[in-house]
């Protein structure tokens, strides 16, 4: 069985050619992007407080609630990225455990106690 040299040209000839057009196609240059303009995204200058721990919950309880029990111990949590505010859990007088729970806000130069009216009222009790 002989093969035709001839049929085999007559079809990759058109073929061949069709994908030469089409690699040209791609080699023209085309226009630059537009240029895009830098912006910086400037921060708030406000005063910023360390977050806070069990010496600065002890402070801001002992300022707000005067004639209630020490704190014993304490554990402050954020309360989250869009929240500023930190959800601190603490135990007063003797006991070791963080049974009680208050919130503490950014105040001028210091950590308060969001609620205090509330808060001070689970001093009393203890």
């Amino acid at each position: 069985m002989k093969r035709s040299f001839g049929r085999w040209t007559s079809f990759a000839a058109p073929t061949t050619a069709a994908m030469l057009a089409l690699a040209g196609c791609g080699a023209q240059e085309s226009a630059p992007p537009p240029a895009v303009e830098a912006t910086t995204a400037v921060a708030d200058a406000q005063p910023t407080l360390a977050p806070p721990g069990a010496a600065e919950f002890t402070t801001a309880w002992a300022d707000a609630c005067p004639s209630a029990q020490p704190v014993s111990t304490a554990l402050c949590k954020s309360k989250g990225l869009t929240d500023p505010n930190f959800s601190c859990d603490f135990g007063l007088g003797e006991d070791e455990y963080r049974r009680h729970t208050a919130e503490l806000a950014r105040g001028d130069e210091s950590w308060e106690l969001a609620d205090a009216e509330n808060a001070c009222q689970v001093g009393a009790e203890a």
